[in-house]
């Protein structure tokens, strides 16, 4: 019996994003529909489970209207007859008193009870899974319960009841040595050998956004986030089908592209092959050049485009481009030509970056800083995550413990008043 799984992770649905206010609700829009996209290709396929390995979304910042339409979308699958496992990150934690334990996912229903199978902290599930009344796919998840597990927790998996089916391991872990683990924070680290210790057919992996293969000659994958978070995240994003039976993996895991936008970065010089760009009129064609390449491999419906000039220090289009209020204006006048000449692919974002010659922090963009401060564990990435949960819900900030300037720790109204001071400077 062959059976039939989507693999996705890091949805990280309602989180924060860069770029312009109206590029972030876009983007938080996106990867709300990348995961409706998700579900109706579970049910158009009539595939048998869906597994999501952690990182649904960001502790905190999910709201009730995300909330509501990621429960809809589980039930859906549930009562479909689509099994669907959710093991917990480091984003999402499942501990006492988590969002993850409140989301109610099966709800009152006993038939979708057993249908949706939820792995919230560092105890294991052992699941075996039917289809048409028979066993078909046994199943060892686990998750974190808290923000910042430190074992590898790949060694408690793989207790398994039987040798006669296929046998897959969900886990939110940073497999050292894996394209792009360095660039997130080593929780529930494990390596390729603590993997190839445990005798699965498959490891549904989460946490590292770039997909692929977490360790040569070891079935164990990667699918990468489903919806691109900033420029650097760029390319098409989505999930992995993969089919196993109880020989392993029957086929060849598949890509299938599910984001809503796709982030691309070309780069342009002043003069350079693409042609020189000698006046801000110059920058048009070239973008217009650049937007026909990426339509031509783009796989999602709308693209975030980032051109990168190049070139010495006082060209007549440096002084523009380090001007943030000379920047802005040009890149309306790009996206506004990009739209008209535009064909399926809808740009939404053009962003000029002057990249910069040597390691002087003149002139620096301050979008690429705010991805930087993103895309690495520090209290810079915190504040500014806690900012934005708070411009998105201003009641987040009445249980922080907060100084005088804040006023009275109970005064909820003087809170939203300074924040609201605050945001307006």
């Amino acid at each position: 019996m062959t059976v039939r799984v989507l693999h996705l992770a890091d949805l990280h649905l309602d989180s924060a994003y860069g770029g312009r206010p109206g590029t972030r609700t876009v983007l938080r829009q996106a990867t709300m529909e990348s995961f409706d996209r998700a579900i109706a290709l579970a049910l158009d396929e009539e595939l048998d489970v869906v597994v999501l390995a952690g990182d649904a979304f960001d502790e905190g910042a999910l709201g009730h209207e995300y909330r509501s339409r990621f429960r809809a979308g589980v039930r859906r699958l549930a009562s479909a007859g689509v099994h669907f496992i959710y093991a917990t990150g480091n984003h999402d934690p499942g501990g006492a008193g988590s969002v993850a334990r409140r989301l109610d996912l099966p709800g009152g229903s006993r038939a979708l009870h057993s249908r949706i199978h939820l792995a919230l902290d560092e105890r294991p599930r052992q699941l075996v899974l039917e289809r048409d009344g028979r066993p078909a796919l046994e199943v060892c998840a686990i998750g974190h319960g808290s923000a910042r597990v430190t074992e590898d927790l790949a060694p408690r998996l793989g207790q398994w009841s039987t040798n006669d089916l296929p046998r897959l391991c969900v886990l939110h872990t940073q497999v050292g040595g894996a394209n792009g683990a360095g660039e997130h924070a080593a929780y529930a680290p494990s390596s390729a050998q603590s993997l190839a210790r445990i005798d699965a057919h498959y490891w549904a992996l989460g946490h590292v956004h770039v997909r692929g293969r977490a360790a040569p000659n070891i079935e164990a994958w990667y699918p990468g986030n489903v919806q691109g978070r900033n420029p650097k995240e760029s390319g098409p994003k989505g999930g992995l089908l993969v089919e196993l039976d109880a020989g392993g993996v029957a086929s060849d895991v598949r890509f299938v592209a599910l984001a809503g936008v796709e982030h691309r970065t070309y780069d342009l010089d002043f003069d350079g092959p693409k042609g020189a760009a000698k006046t801000a009129d110059d920058l048009v064609p070239l973008a217009l050049e650049c937007l026909s390449e990426a339509e031509a491999t783009v796989r999602a419906p709308k693209l975030s485009l980032r051109l990168r000039i190049r070139g010495a220090v006082g060209h007549s289009l440096d002084a523009e481009l380090r001007d943030p209020r000379s920047t802005s204006v040009l890149e309306d006048v790009v996206l506004s030509e990009l739209r008209m000449h535009s064909g399926a692919v809808e740009p939404i974002e053009v962003a000029l970056v002057r990249a910069q010659s040597g390691h002087s922090p003149l002139g620096r963009d301050p979008e690429a800083q705010l991805e930087e401060i993103l895309e690495n564990p520090s209290a810079a990435r915190e504040a500014l995550e806690l900012a934005r949960a708070i411009e998105l819900s201003p009641s987040a900030a009445d249980d922080l413990a907060l100084g005088p300037r804040f006023s009275a720790p109970g005064d909820s109204a003087g809170r939203r008043e300074r924040i609201d001071e605050i945001k307006s400077d």
